[in-house]
C-alpha cells in the first residue's frame, strides 16, 4: 500500500515471495523510498513526512520486520532524514525514528542472522543524528536513543550480544560512542 499527499514523491517497491507486505506512507514533497524484500512474511511499514526524507529498506529471508518514521516534530519543511537498512536471515526486527531534524538525521543498519532486534530513535533540534549499526549472528539485541549532534557507531558479532546506549544533550551539544 502506497499513500502519497505532496509533490515530487517517489516509491518504488519490489517483492518477491509469498505475505510480504509494504506500506508506505509519504506526506510533505521530494521524499524517496525503494523497498526490496524477497523471501516469505517480511513486512515494511515507512512513514515519512516534512520535505526531502529518503528510506532504502532491502530485506531477505523470512519473517523479517522493519518500520521507519522520520518526521519533524512540528510541521514545517525541512531536508534531512536518510535511512537504509538491510536484513539477512530470520525474524530480524528494525524500528527506527528519526525526528525533528534542522537537515540531518542519519541511519545505516545492517543485520545479519536470526532473531536480532534493533529499536533506534534518534531526535534532535538542530541537526546531526548519525548512527551506523552493524549485527552479525544470532539474537543480538541493540536500544539507541540520541539527541543533538550525536554520532554512534556499534557493532556486534557472535550471539545474544546486548548493547543499550542513550546519549542526550538537550538543545546542543556533541557525543561520540563507538562500541
Amino acid at each position: 500500500t502506497q499513500t502519497q499527499n505532496g509533490n515530487n514523491n517517489e516509491v518504488t517497491p519490489e517483492q518477491s515471495g509469498e505475505g510480504n507486505t509494504a506500506t508506505q506512507t509519504q506526506t510533505g514533497d521530494a521524499h524517496r523510498s525503494a523497498v526490496v524484500q524477497s523471501g516469505n512474511n517480511n513486512s515494511v511499514e515507512t512513514l515519512q513526512e516534512g520535505y526531502g526524507s529518503e528510506v532504502n529498506v532491502n530485506q531477505s529471508g523470512n519473517g523479517n520486520l522493519a518500520s521507519v518514521y522520520q518526521h519533524p516534530d512540528y510541521i514545517e519543511l525541512q531536508a534531512g532524514h536518510t535511512a537504509s537498512v538491510t536484513q539477512s536471515g530470520d525474524s530480524n526486527t528494525v524500528k527506527l525514528e528519526q525526528q525533528g531534524s534542522f537537515y540531518t538525521n542519519n541511519a545505516t543498519l545492517y543485520q545479519e542472522g536470526n532473531n536480532n532486534t534493533y529499536d533506534i530513535h534518534q531526535g534532535s533540534v538542530y541537526g546531526d543524528n548519525t548512527l551506523t549499526a552493524t549485527t552479525t549472528g544470532n539474537n543480538n539485541q541493540l536500544t539507541v536513543s540520541q539527541t543533538d549532534y550525536v554520532t554512534a557507531q556499534v557493532e556486534q558479532t557472535g550471539n545474544s550480544n546486548q548493547i543499550t546506549l542513550g546519549q542526550s544533550f538537550g538543545g546542543a551539544g556533541g557525543a561520540d560512542s563507538t562500541i
